[in-house]
């Protein structure tokens, strides 16, 4: 009579089944006739086993443990978890594909400057440029008649930006002379 000895791990939790006892491993004493059951081995029969599922040595009877090891899972809020361990499930509600991005929000628009802060800011500018030809007031200017005269008109046209009838909006700025 040859009866099927089950193995199982019982340094791995939940002592999972590892295989059959070939026939030619199992060991009967001679006297008796009677199976001499080796060490992490049963003759008690393996249940059916469905998918994703293992049988699990109790110490008195097969249990059947779902295995999921190896999968991967992600929580609502993107947290990714890999299980390790039998008789875990992915939990309900988890995600098995993992989540796409939340998209990078839309960066507020700029506000529209307010009239005061267009006007500052032209006003800044034209002083700018105004700053930028004061040497050519100095009475020592390198410069004839006629240039000093071009220059003359752009600093004016330059004191007059704010007088423009689109002021601050829109700015007719003087061309700036050559040399």
């Amino acid at each position: 009579m040859t009866e099927k000895v089950h193995t199982f791990d019982p340094f791995t939790p939940h002592a999972p089944y590892t295989g059959p006892l070939a026939a030619s491993q199992s060991s009967y004493d001679p006297v008796s006739g009677n199976l001499i059951l080796p060490a992490y081995a049963t003759t008690e029969p393996l249940p059916l086993l469905g998918q994703d599922e293992v049988a699990s040595w109790n110490g008195t009877s097969w249990d059947k443990l779902i295995d999921k090891i190896g999968t991967t899972y992600w929580l609502e809020d993107g947290t990714e978890f890999e299980i390790d361990e039998l008789g875990v499930s992915v939990p309900e509600g988890a995600l098995t594909t993992k989540p796409e991005p939340e998209p990078e929000p839309e960066p507020e628009p700029e506000p529209e400057p307010t009239a005061e802060e267009l006007a500052s800011n032209t006003r800044t500018k034209r002083d700018y440029l105004l700053r930028d030809c004061d040497f050519v007031m100095l009475p020592d200017a390198p410069f004839d008649e006629e240039t000093l005269t071009l220059w003359e008109e752009y600093r004016y046209a330059l004191r007059q930006v704010p007088e423009q009838s689109s002021f601050p909006y829109d700015i007719t700025w003087p061309e700036k002379p050559q040399g």
